[in-house]
């Protein structure tokens, strides 16, 4: 889990972020699991993020990356098969895999790369 800040608020709270090894960004909330207007503005700033992460990860990184999206993709797939549904707050009544998916991130970069390391 990271914390994203404001340069010129680095002490009030901004974004929580859940990150996998690669840096693709599973969930990405505000204050009471919200997300705010400014979050197109953060994700700018996550994609340029995930490129530099990508050029300074490990093999040893990768491969628990390759592992973290096969454990996501299988927990999204029970949470789909078992209609896990969000009971309070703001997205009360929602699937709780359609807010993950709708949040998720993949390292774009790292997945390219994945891509054509398998062809090779």
């Amino acid at each position: 889990m990271l914390f994203l800040r404001r340069v010129s608020k680095p002490d009030a709270p901004y974004y929580t972020l859940e990150i996998e090894p690669d840096g693709t960004v599973r969930q990405k909330r505000t204050m009471y699991d919200r997300q705010k207007e400014d979050i197109k503005d953060a994700e700018k700033f996550l994609r340029e993020w995930q490129k530099v992460i990508s050029k300074r990860i490990t093999a040893k990184e990768r491969g628990f990356a390759e592992k973290s999206r096969i454990l996501r993709n299988q927990e999204f797939t029970q949470m789909r098969e078992n209609q896990v549904i969000i009971h309070t707050g703001d997205l009360r009544g929602q699937l709780l895999v359609d807010v993950l998916m709708k949040d998720l991130m993949e390292n774009k970069e790292e997945l390219a790369g994945t891509a054509l390391a398998d062809a090779a």
